[in-house]
């Protein structure tokens, strides 16, 4: 794929909190321009059908800004965030066979019941 570079205006501030929250992930190949890119792509797909809609633009950006900012209000996310399982670690289960044994009721070990 071959890139363009264009010049974007951004607020340094919050550039400033992205570029540290994004390299809290360890992955050199995540970076701003990675996130813009991937939402750009992202925005491309799904922009022919929102105009088939009839909705705004801005409500539909406006929808996905108020999620994101009540993802964000939530003071036990990061607890909920550690709960949620990776959906790499359950795709390696199926591939392996191992449905684990923490998946089970207590009636399927043979518990009580």
């Amino acid at each position: 794929m071959a890139l363009k570079s264009i010049s974007l205006k951004l607020d340094q501030e919050e550039y400033e909190k992205l570029k540290e929250h994004l390299s809290r992930f360890g992955d050199p190949d995540i970076s701003v321009a990675y996130v813009l890119r991937a939402y750009i792509r992202d925005l491309n797909r799904t922009l022919p059908l929102l105009s088939a809609s009839g909705w705004d633009l801005k409500n539909y950006l406006g929808l996905a800004g108020l999620w994101l900012r009540q993802v964000g209000a939530v003071t036990d996310m990061e607890l909920l965030a550690r709960m949620m399982p990776s959906p790499w670690s359950l795709r390696s289960r199926e591939d392996t066979g191992d449905e684990g044994s923490d998946q089970k009721t207590a009636r399927e070990r043979g518990g009580g019941g």
